[in-house]
């Protein structure tokens, strides 16, 4: 769970997402071992982000909303873009052309329908703060390799969706690890002036094609392990190896949900009784591979570095040779603790709100069912907006 570099201006989840990588605790060790998945489209709001989505057309801008019957309000323009380039500006009101060429209101979806249709000019209509009436915008779609050309750079891409029109932006990808691990890389983006966006890391979810579900591994565990093996590392360069380790309390359970997926119809959450519930709904290729760790693999080359100085300090014959094995104990150390706070800040955070206008990213981790016999896993995420009292359920569908 390392971080990698990306350009700013790149779209903004390429960037945040791009953080979510794992580095190899040894400076010896190069081969690394995440395979992304890519993603299937299972709505009409939903659109790619990579190096396979090149060809696609885009004006360069996000836009969302907070209610129907709203203007789209822009959120992000991308310097040089159509957008930027006709005049469009971070914070203007939108609406597109009608039948009549006068304004009407549009939504995201509605948007992005008419962005990817094709490189046809789009109209817009779009005011300014302060402004009385709306401007006419004649903007005419560039290939998305032309306004974003740090995502051809990637070795994976991600599937987004606006959800209910524009109040918020959901973007994901899903890497598999080499020990039946996967984790699913999230990114939340609250488009509206007012409502808070909270999500709950117990009903997030990942599927195969017949419904079994796949089990969360708990960042609290990971985390737990970490800090035994910072812990041992530390006695070792301290010598103080004989003296026992107590691990800080587990962090209790989360709630257990249950999830199901039926042929047809919308989400919908219903309690069963003790805390469960059940979900049921609808859902309507090629693998990359990129360099990374997994976290599996990362604790198991941190618990062997360890294991290993354990044994050579106690064959060590010389004074001299034990103190250089205790030295590299504490730069063991150091490097765990790093790999923590890189592994604590990719983490996803559901416990705080998302704040209007702001973003959420990170990742959640999962092992696979026994005997996997399926081409698709599908993800489910719960978000609930306050403002609108409503749970939203986003599927985010990929192939293996």
């Amino acid at each position: 769970m390392s971080r990698r570099n990306q350009r700013p201006r790149s779209v903004f989840l390429l960037v945040t997402l791009s953080l979510l990588t794992g580095r190899t605790l040894s400076a010896g060790q190069t081969a690394e071992t995440w395979t992304f998945l890519t993603p299937v489209a299972v709505g009409n709001c939903q659109s790619f982000h990579g190096p396979s989505a090149q060809d696609a057309s885009t004006i360069g801008i996000v836009g969302g909303t907070s209610q129907s019957g709203e203007p789209l309000r822009v959120i992000e323009v991308v310097p040089t873009g159509p957008a930027s380039i006709a005049g469009i500006q971070t914070g203007d009101s939108l609406w597109a052309g009608d039948s009549n060429d006068r304004p009407a209101v549009i939504d995201s979806c509605e948007l992005l329908r008419r962005e990817v249709s094709g490189t046809h000019d789009l109209v817009l209509f779009s005011r300014r703060t302060g402004q009385q009436e709306p401007t006419r915008m004649v903007i005419h779609p560039k290939p998305r390799r032309d306004v974003y050309p740090d995502e051809g750079r990637t070795q994976w891409k991600m599937v987004s969706e606006f959800v209910d029109g524009g109040r918020f932006r959901v973007t994901g990808a899903l890497a598999r690890g080499p020990q039946n691990d996967f984790e699913l890389r999230l990114g939340v983006h609250n488009l509206q002036t007012a409502s808070l966006l909270q999500l709950d890391e117990s009903k997030i979810f990942l599927l195969n094609e017949q419904g079994a579900e796949f089990a969360h591994q708990p960042f609290a565990q990971w985390r737990t392990g970490l800090e035994s093996l910072i812990a041992q590392a530390n006695a070792l360069a301290q010598g103080m190896e004989s003296l026992p380790y107590v691990p800080p309390p587990r962090t209790p359970p989360p709630t257990h949900y249950h999830i199901s997926s039926s042929a047809d119809g919308s989400y919908v959450r219903r309690p069963i009784g003790g805390g469960a519930y059940q979900v049921n709904g609808q859902t309507q290729v090629e693998s990359t591979v990129a360099p990374e760790y997994t976290p599996n693999e990362q604790m198991a080359q941190a618990a062997r570095g360890i294991a290993s100085l354990v044994e050579a300090i106690r064959t060590a014959r010389a004074n001299k040779e034990i103190a250089k094995l205790r030295q590299r104990a504490a730069a063991n150390a150091e490097a765990l603790k790093s790999l923590l706070a890189a592994g604590t800040a990719s983490h996803l955070e559901t416990t705080a709100p998302i704040a209007p206008g702001a973003r959420r990213t990170g990742a959640v981790a999962f092992v696979q069912p026994a005997n996997l016999n399926s081409t698709i896993v599908k993800a489910i995420l719960v978000v609930s907006d306050s403002a609108a009292k409503h749970d939203y359920f986003i599927t985010l569908q990929f192939h293996l």
